[in-house]
């Protein structure tokens, strides 16, 4: 009795040997995998024109994010129909961690006031990490517009509704949501313009070709502190020490004017969590680096590299956020 004990342990040790040599070589075949990534060129791509605070964010990112994976990481910005090319193109590509989305929470809201964008941000998308979170969206008009403060401002639209305009970068966008709760509170009639990209908005306001926007304080630094445009006042809680002498909303009364868009990134549906961990820890160390945390403190970004749980946690609640303000304006995608 106890010798066939003895055989049949011996034989069924070794009719399992197969069996644990097929999970050992699946195991290495995935560490093998996880150690080879990222094996080649890496994706980022920007659903705006290049020259945009977003743009900005992700070219300074992607030089010390190349660093730490040892590989080639390219900006490839693929702008238009409210950044929704952008988004749907990232969507629609290969869920292997070589194509990921960088942009703001608009990516949140553009379905809620674009029944047709034709993605779900929840479904489609996975977040990786929140990199940074901006200190406020700054109201800019061209140099020689006649209203030189915001209390200036919202007279002069009092007294011509209709007459002046703000360009944006797609509805849903912080420069579009800004603009509207701004003529909702100030009880004005602005109206909007689309474009592809801050950069292209700049240009005009510039040139004089339209009056005003809401943009990123990245996008705007190098153009306010020139004279080259007018910052006259701030979404953020605080004045920001980038232009300590631009006035906030908050303080001509504008309580509610707190707009402080984010910049993060997702991978498509499907990415394996090797991949999207592998991704937020070269992120994480990136967001680590002084040089780099100069150049976003410099540009009034506050510096986050949250994990993609609480990235994910954060997109929900901002979700409905957003969503109540969307309620709120009635916002509807410009015909």
């Amino acid at each position: 009795m106890g010798r066939w004990s003895n055989s049949n342990c011996r034989r069924t040790a070794i009719g399992s040997l197969p069996f644990f040599l097929a999970l050992s070589l699946l195991l290495s075949d995935r560490v093998a995998r996880a150690q080879d990534y990222p094996s080649r060129v890496v994706k980022i791509v920007i659903p705006f024109t290049a020259g945009g605070a977003v743009d900005f964010v992700g070219r300074a990112f992607s030089q010390k994010l190349a660093e730490d994976l040892r590989q080639t990481v390219v900006i490839e910005n693929r702008p238009g129909a409210d950044s929704v090319i952008g988004v749907k193109y990232v969507t629609a590509a290969a869920p292997d961690g070589y194509t990921m989305l960088l942009t703001t929470g608009s990516m949140i809201a553009t379905p809620l006031v674009m029944p047709n964008a034709g993605y779900d941000p929840f479904r489609d998308l996975m977040p990786v990490t929140q990199l940074v979170h901006s200190q406020g969206t700054i109201l800019t008009t061209r140099p020689d517009f006649p209203a030189k403060s915001l209390q200036e401002l919202v007279a002069l639209a009092k007294k011509n509704p209709g007459k002046f305009n703000y360009g944006h970068t797609g509805s849903g966008t912080p420069p579009y949501v800004a603009a509207e709760l701004f003529k909702l509170f100030a009880g004005i009639d602005i109206f909007g313009v689309p474009y592809k990209g801050t950069n292209n908005i700049l240009t005009d306001i510039i040139g004089r070709q339209i009056d005003m926007t809401f943009s990123g304080i990245p996008s705007v630094l190098q153009f306010a502190r020139a004279g080259q445009v007018r910052a006259i006042a701030s979404t953020g809680v605080r004045r920001t020490s980038a232009l300590p002498d631009v006035p906030t909303f908050k303080e001509a009364g504008y309580e509610k004017m707190d707009i402080r868009g984010y910049y993060g990134l997702w991978f498509p549906a499907g990415t394996p969590r090797d991949r999207i961990d592998r991704i937020h820890r070269a992120a994480v160390n990136a967001l680590a680096d002084q040089a780099l945390r100069k150049v976003f403190e410099d540009g009034a970004l506050e510096i986050v590299g949250s994990t993609p749980e609480k990235f994910a946690a954060f997109l929900a609640e901002d979700f409905q956020h957003q969503k109540s303000i969307v309620a709120q304006l009635g916002l509807q995608a410009p015909k």
